[in-house]
């Protein structure tokens, strides 16, 4: 049977992007990689043991009918890091919604440090996101981080958009360990109020998974991070398998993405 359509996309079908890493020479390097329009994959930045890949979009951003299947694995031994070019912008839409699809696989001994850069809704937009990361055992250790912003704050955009869905699972083993699926839909929910964005503009999750927080010291650096970056506001969740969960707020995503960096340094991920 062909490929069917999606209905309004600009490509005509499902945009792919496959990347798998080795170990070779004592270095990690892209064994093998796959992309469709609108994917690019730039030059890699390569240290001993790491590489740090960014992956462009020749595209303005994602529109209504844009279905992306993404799959990332990493073998054994290796070192990521995953970033963007630029802010993912997702475009006004008469009618549908654009989707993404992503799979993650890591093998034992391997650290992805996952970090897209973050996401603004335009008004009107609508997009449902489904992240599955598969981690072979606790020697897979894994950063994963995600920003979305409430709208084009600029353009007096906040919270115009249809819906912005997002789900992520995460398994260690057959296990599965982390559970979150977010749904936003402005219509119907006070986004702004308490419980939500607060007057915020940005929220930043962040998930460090098979890193030493057995004695919570890690946890309390963290907190102390939060509590030297003024301009933010969160906390710091240790689940029963002590894996974390951070939540972040601000008026603006470079505070988070400094935030970001800043958990980065105190991780000692200097290889990365």
């Amino acid at each position: 049977m062909p490929e069917q359509k999606p209905s309004g996309s600009a490509y005509g079908k499902i945009s792919h992007l496959n990347l798998k890493f080795c170990r070779q020479q004592k270095k990690t390097i892209l064994e093998d990689v796959y992309f469709t329009a609108p994917f690019k994959v730039m030059q890699p930045f390569l240290s001993n043991t790491a590489a740090r890949f960014m992956i462009l979009s020749a595209s303005a951003g994602i529109m209504a009918g844009d279905r992306q299947d993404i799959d990332i694995y990493l073998k054994k031994g290796t070192t990521v890091e995953l970033t963007a070019q630029s802010y993912e912008k997702i475009h006004k839409m008469i009618d549908g919604e654009g989707r993404r699809s992503t799979t993650i696989t890591l093998e034992k001994d391997t650290l992805l440090f996952y970090v897209p850069q973050p996401v603004i809704p335009f008004a009107d937009s609508a997009f449902t996101s489904d992240t599955v990361i598969h981690l072979t055992d606790n020697t897979s250790k894994l950063f994963f981080s995600e920003i979305l912003s409430s709208g084009r704050t600029a353009y007096d955009e906040r919270f115009l958009y249809k819906k912005y869905s997002a789900s992520v699972k995460i398994y260690e083993g057959n296990d599965i360990c982390y559970f979150e699926n977010s749904r936003y839909l402005p219509a119907q929910q006070n986004l702004n109020g308490f419980g939500s964005y607060e007057g915020y503009t940005h929220l930043a999750t962040i998930l460090l998974f098979n890193f030493t927080v057995a004695d919570s010291s890690l946890t309390e650096k963290i907190r102390q991070l939060l509590d030297m970056h003024k301009e933010l506001d969160g906390g710091v969740s240790c689940t029963e398998n002590k894996y974390l969960c951070i939540k972040s707020f601000a008026s603006s995503g470079q505070s988070l993405v400094n935030f970001i960096d800043s958990i980065k340094k105190l991780l000692k991920i200097d290889q990365v």
